[in-house]
């Protein structure tokens, strides 16, 4: 019952998300970079699954987040596809993924602090898509180049997963402290980005 529930859930999370990456990177690349970039990153996140699940040790749960990671590194370089305008079109996708997570721990497991997740993910994504229409708007941002919203609400998405690990663990994948720890380097990582990216003159 859990697969079939898993799988009922799943199919469309993984459309919407082939529907958001293509309709994101359909201006500058072709259908097939962008579906073999889509299916590269839903089987890269099997893998990572399967690997954290046999082979458990501290902190093999970043499997699956290593697994994409290497996924698009590979194929933005072979398919010669700017990291600037892939992490804009995949930040989204990790708060869809966020909300199909969420739905699990509710349904599966009555965890209802999936419903604080859903509606953060939610919220978090019209936030992104709203940054899509007005960043070119803020001021300070001054290149004005592609990678605004995406690197904004990755920098929040590990900060907040940073305080919610230590905050509420049964909330979040990512738990305890050293994950705390990871989470909040990887939300300056991309802030640091941020920064770095809005003085680039376009």
């Amino acid at each position: 019952m859990r697969l079939l529930i898993n799988t009922l859930i799943s199919v469309p999370f993984f459309l919407t998300s082939l529907f958001i990456l293509w309709k994101k990177l359909r201006d500058d690349y072709i259908a097939s970079q962008i579906f073999s970039l889509g299916f590269g990153i839903y089987f890269s996140l099997v893998a990572g699954f399967l690997l954290f699940h046999f082979f458990k040790f501290s902190y093999s749960e970043w499997f699956i987040v290593a697994a994409p990671v290497v996924v698009v590194l590979y194929l933005s370089n072979r398919g010669r596809m700017r990291l600037n305008e892939l992490v804009n079109a995949l930040a989204p996708l990790l708060y869809v993924s966020n909300i199909y997570y969420y739905l699990m721990l509710v349904i599966l497991r009555n965890n209802y602090f999936g419903l604080i997740g859903v509606f953060l993910s939610v919220f978090f994504l019209v936030i992104y898509f709203l940054l899509e229409k007005n960043y070119k708007k803020l001021q300070w941002y001054k290149s004005g180049k592609i990678g605004f919203s995406g690197l904004f609400v990755l920098s929040v998405y590990f900060f907040m997963n940073s305080a919610l690990a230590i905050l509420i663990p049964d909330m979040v994948f990512f738990s305890g402290k050293i994950n705390a720890i990871i989470s909040m380097l990887l939300g300056l990582i991309f802030a640091f980005a941020l920064t770095r990216l809005s003085k680039k003159v376009s």
